[in-house]
């Protein structure tokens, strides 16, 4: 299979000459210097050590950062209404004026970290900025859900990583990073079509809201309708992936399966039980999680997150 140039630019595996020159020069310095006093030999595994110490920190930090800016990015999200996502309406909403904002932080705090993890360093302090990278993925990939309906490719995330000046300051995103925040992923969706069901059963008529520019927009069910055949198609591909039980992946499973139940749930609940209730308490039934089936949802909910301790 051809590698892609955003794939061969931003891996961080093999070094290039320049860095395998630049990685031999500083190991036969270092062992130059070994070897003359014991007290010399220690004041440099001192600096050593205190080198290494400073750079996790630093890692650790802008990953805070990241992490942080990321919720905020997913917040937007959320808060954000389906007509916003056409091309007309994007511009203006001030939703996704703030989403583009923290993205652009993002991405300044992802190119100020990858200045550590360039070369064998990416390997070495790669779990530091691991989580972080999982949020961003997770923030992304809700975005492009939202306006395109299909999941982000790997390639599209590694593209927007791309430093705009030094092509070689970027961060490789790792298979299993993908993957771990594409699941996380599902649990925003479960968010987005919990809150949409619940803004169907309002008193205000939905179907004013369709026809904005000559754009028809779904209704709120057939947004969770397609919500909820995502995430069927999205775990038919988890399934079939090769993972123990002691995997990032595995462990992300139970909630998945959690997330999913759940919307078909609520779905059951206003189609078949939804007579049964005024459209209020209904709603606020829904937000609050209740279980109008009478335990079924429980157990369905009860029995992923067993899978999820096994």
């Amino acid at each position: 299979m051809e590698t892609s140039p955003v794939s061969s630019a931003s891996n961080p595996g093999p070094l290039n000459t320049v860095q395998l020159t630049e990685l031999s020069a500083e190991n036969a310095n270092i062992r130059f210097s070994l070897g003359h006093s014991i007290v010399q030999d220690f004041a440099i595994y001192r600096d050593i050590l205190d080198e290494h110490h400073e750079r996790r920190e630093r890692i650790i930090k802008v990953s805070r950062d990241i992490n942080n800016f990321s919720k905020k990015m997913i917040f937007a999200l959320h808060r954000a209404e389906p007509k916003d996502y056409l091309p007309q309406f994007s511009a203006t909403s001030e939703a996704l004026i703030e989403f583009r904002e923290k993205h652009a932080i993002v991405l300044k705090l992802l190119h100020r970290a990858s200045v550590d993890l360039q070369g064998s360093n990416y390997h070495r302090y790669q779990r530091s900025i691991s989580g972080a990278m999982q949020e961003y993925i997770e923030a992304m990939t809700l975005e492009y859900y939202l306006i395109h309906g299909k999941l982000m490719p790997k390639s599209a995330l590694e593209a927007d990583l791309l430093a705009p000046i030094d092509a070689l300051l970027t961060l490789d995103i790792t298979d299993e990073d993908y993957l771990l925040g594409v699941a996380d992923l599902t649990g925003e969706l479960m968010r987005l079509a919990i809150n949409t069901l619940g803004q169907s059963l309002t008193s205000l008529p939905a179907r004013d809201l369709d026809s904005i520019g000559g754009t028809l927009l779904p209704t709120p069910e057939e947004r969770v309708q397609n919500i909820l055949l995502f995430l069927r198609d999205l775990k038919s591909g988890f399934d079939g992936l090769a993972h123990t039980k002691v995997s990032p992946v595995w462990k992300k499973m139970g909630a998945f399966k959690q997330s999913l139940n759940k919307i078909e749930m609520a779905c059951y609940n206003v189609k078949v039980r939804g007579a049964e209730y005024p459209p209020e308490i209904l709603r606020q039934m829904l937000m609050s999680g209740s279980d109008i089936g009478g335990g079924s949802g429980g157990s369905a909910g009860g029995d992923a997150g067993n899978d999820e301790e096994e």
